[in-house]
């Protein structure tokens, strides 16, 4: 036993310390110990296979093409002013795809004189675009004192599909034009503004002019 004591008491000498004061060797073993830990702390992560990836990483990730979606695009607002037999006219924002419907509905709904049989209410809405409704009284403005011949006369600012497909020489395809036409650039001024319509020639316009209005 104190063989084993002495050997102990030997073991500064052997390692070339024994002058050293204690208090130097417990610092060092002290520092000794924190090095040993950072080291481990540094190294643990990536032997162990564990990644961390910071919030702003992930996202950099994700508008790099990582695997999840892309935004979806803005969806585009158009302009529509609304006038006529309306209760609220004036000029109102959709998205775009929207239809006529919705355009009267935003404007306060038709107002009770409206010649609503004039309006095609599944018209998709254009940016930009005018929809005017006109009023009962509109749609009977072809008639007055001009004599019998007036009263077959179909008013092209007013009259419906069916009523300009009653002209010869148009039929749904350019009725329709028509009354997009209308639509988009508001009432005819005068009954020669029909043939800026698509479809519309000087044939054509030949075989209406003496059947038409404004």
């Amino acid at each position: 036993m104190k063989g084993s004591v002495g050997k102990r008491a030997r073991l500064p000498e052997r390692a070339g310390i024994s002058k050293v004061p204690k208090n130097v060797i417990v610092a060092a073993a002290i520092v000794a110990v924190l090095v040993a830990g950072l080291a481990l702390a540094h190294w643990w992560p990536s032997s162990g296979g564990i990644s961390i990836v910071s919030s702003e990483e992930s996202a950099s990730s994700v508008g790099e093409g990582g695997d999840a979606a892309a935004p979806k695009s803005e969806q585009k607002i158009i302009y529509v002013h609304v006038v006529g037999a309306v209760k609220k006219p004036g000029v109102y924002t959709f998205a775009q795809g929207v239809r006529a419907e919705a355009a009267v509905d935003a404007a306060g709904g038709f107002a009770k004189n409206a010649n609503t049989a004039s309006v095609n209410l599944a018209h998709e809405l254009v940016d930009g675009e005018q929809i005017y409704i006109p009023t009962k009284d509109e749609a009977g403005s072809a008639q007055g004192t001009s004599g019998s011949a007036s009263l077959s006369k179909v008013n092209i600012n007013t009259a419906s599909t069916e009523e300009l497909e009653t002209l010869p020489g148009i039929g749904p395809a350019i009725a329709g034009e028509i009354i997009s036409y209308r639509q988009l650039n508001g009432r005819f001024d005068s009954i020669e503004d029909i043939r800026n319509v698509s479809g519309i020639g000087d044939g054509r316009f030949s075989k209406i002019k003496a059947l038409i209005c404004v």
